[in-house]
C-alpha cells in the first residue's frame, strides 16, 4: 500500500504484514468520545417473548464461544478456519483474531463477562446517533438493550 488508506482497526495486523514495510496508525473512535460497542446480539422483540428459551440457549454459546476464544485464539482461529465456507479460508489471523477480542469490549467492559454492556457507553452511543441526525429522536436505552436474557 502506498497511502492513506481506511482499514477497520482489526486488519492492523494484516495491513501491518502485507509487504509494504510501512507502520499504520490507528484512529479510534473511543478516543473522541465515541465509545460505540463493536459488537451486538439483536433479536425480534417477537422472538424474545416467543422463544425465550432459544435466545437465552443461542446467547450462551454465543458467550461461551467469545470466552473460548479469549482463552485460546490460536484454536479459535483454527475452527474459523474449519467452519467457514464461502469463501474457504486456509487460514485465519490468530493477531486479527485477537484484535476482534480486544475491541469487542469497550474500556468501561474490560474485566466483565462477555455479553456484558456498559450502559454509560450505550447512552452515548445513543446521544451520538440522535445528536448527528443518524436517527430521528433519542430512544430510552431501555427500548433497544437488555441484559435480562444473559446467562447468570
Amino acid at each position: 500500500m502506498d497511502g492513506a488508506v481506511s482499514q477497520p482497526t482489526v486488519a492492523t495486523p494484516m495491513v501491518e504484514r502485507g509487504g509494504s514495510g510501512r507502520q499504520t496508525a490507528t484512529l479510534l473512535f473511543a478516543d473522541y468520545g465515541m465509545n460505540i460497542p463493536s459488537q451486538a446480539l439483536i433479536a425480534h422483540n417477537d422472538t424474545i417473548a416467543q422463544n425465550p428459551d432459544m435466545v437465552r440457549r443461542f446467547l450462551a454459546a454465543t458467550l461461551k464461544g467469545w470466552e473460548e476464544a479469549e482463552k485460546d485464539p490460536k484454536a479459535a482461529a483454527a475452527v474459523l478456519v474449519r467452519l467457514a465456507t464461502d469463501p474457504k479460508p486456509t487460514t485465519t489471523d490468530v493477531d486479527t483474531l485477537q484484535a476482534t477480542l480486544f475491541f469487542a469490549r469497550t474500556d468501561r467492559m474490560r474485566g466483565k463477562p462477555f455479553g456484558i454492556a456498559a450502559k454509560d457507553d450505550l447512552e452515548e452511543s445513543l446521544d451520538v446517533l440522535s445528536k448527528s441526525g443518524m436517527t430521528k429522536t433519542r430512544v430510552p436505552l431501555t427500548s433497544v438493550y437488555t441484559d435480562a436474557m444473559l446467562p447468570k
